[in-house]
């Protein structure tokens, strides 16, 4: 028996191997298959499945009986005991001041769910890139070029909490912290076109299949694709500013830094660009909650900036939450 943190793929491969049972984690959706004689159980995230198998070992191994239950079906009572720990140790990272309010979400619901962030154009993605954008050019003007344009970008992987916060909500600081756990720090990097273009066909070469690479773009940005299209085919009628892209200009790229320093989910284009700013002082958390401070209302209105070939260009922020 295997257990394993990797993508889906790289189980399929393992099953090459001779091994009864792989138990895998990473991907956040769920999955049960059987390749090779190898059954593969993956039960994605929060523990909205539970995998149940049976094993019979003797002189040989027979998996007798394989199954997952959606828990969200059983319509269970909320475990006192987990919830006082959970309590406990979200206190024990909470700090002063986290639970002030920040800014209040307005005209419609912002969505944090994985399967939305992961596969589709979403709110509050696009609100993090809007972040990255707004920081950079207000505390960092000297290295910012105004002839060479800046969009903010950030991967859905990025974003955790699978949450949906109802028009109305007043956000905190510690709701942003558990939305983005991780550490990384904003980033501006000058690509040309022609490496921009690239980066995104990078970014959703993995669709329709979800992947925690898909991106979210600020203001600024506008971008249609077509995932029936093969890789590194399907964008088209990209805009910077209003104006189409230019392959040979230069752009200014906002991000978070795993994308230059690690290759973050095999993206490996934006290590070609030119560090312009690297500030490593606050983490992109922190960047999102300076700017929700600053704004004082988000509008939870999905904005037209990469659309969907041949569907509406709006999708209702009810359905992406409900999905």
């Amino acid at each position: 028996m295997a257990l394993t943190h990797v993508k889906l793929e790289k189980d399929k491969r393992l099953a090459s191997l001779p091994i009864d049972l792989i138990l895998g984690g990473h991907d956040h959706t769920p999955y049960e298959l059987t390749i090779n004689g190898t059954l593969i159980q993956k039960c994605g995230q929060d523990a909205q499945f539970l995998g149940v198998v049976d094993i019979n070992i003797g002189n040989t191994v027979k998996i007798t009986n394989n199954y997952m239950i959606n828990t969200e079906d059983q319509h269970l009572p909320a475990d006192t005991a987990l919830l006082s720990i959970v309590e406990r140790w979200r206190s024990k990272f909470s700090e002063e001041g986290d639970l002030d309010d920040l800014c209040k979400i307005i005209d419609a619901p912002l969505c944090t769910k994985t399967a939305v962030l992961r596969t589709q154009a979403c709110n509050f993605g696009c609100l993090v890139a809007d972040s990255l954008k707004w920081y950079f050019i207000q505390q960092y003007p000297e290295v910012i070029n105004m002839d060479t344009p800046i969009i903010g970008v950030i991967n859905g992987g990025f974003i955790r909490a699978d949450n949906e916060y109802k028009m109305g909500t007043m956000l905190n600081k510690f709701q942003c912290k558990e939305e983005m756990p991780f550490k990384r720090h904003p980033i501006l990097l000058e690509l040309t076109g022609q490496q921009f273009t690239y980066a995104i066909e990078e970014m959703i070469r993995d669709l329709p299949e979800v992947t925690g690479a898909f991106p979210h773009f600020s203001n600024g940005f506008e971008c249609s694709y077509d995932p029936t299209q093969p890789p590194f085919q399907r964008i088209s009628n990209m805009k910077i500013q209003g104006k189409p892209l230019q392959e040979d200009s230069l752009y200014h790229i906002a991000t978070q830094d795993s994308f230059y320093t690690k290759k973050c989910d095999g993206v490996v284009t934006y290590q070609q660009g030119i560090v312009r700013c690297h500030p490593c002082d606050k983490p992109v958390c922190l960047v999102v909650i300076e700017y929700l401070a600053f704004k004082g209302e988000v509008s939870g209105i999905l904005p037209d900036r990469f659309l969907l070939v041949q569907k509406s260009a709006k999708t209702p922020l009810e359905n992406q939450c409900s999905s």
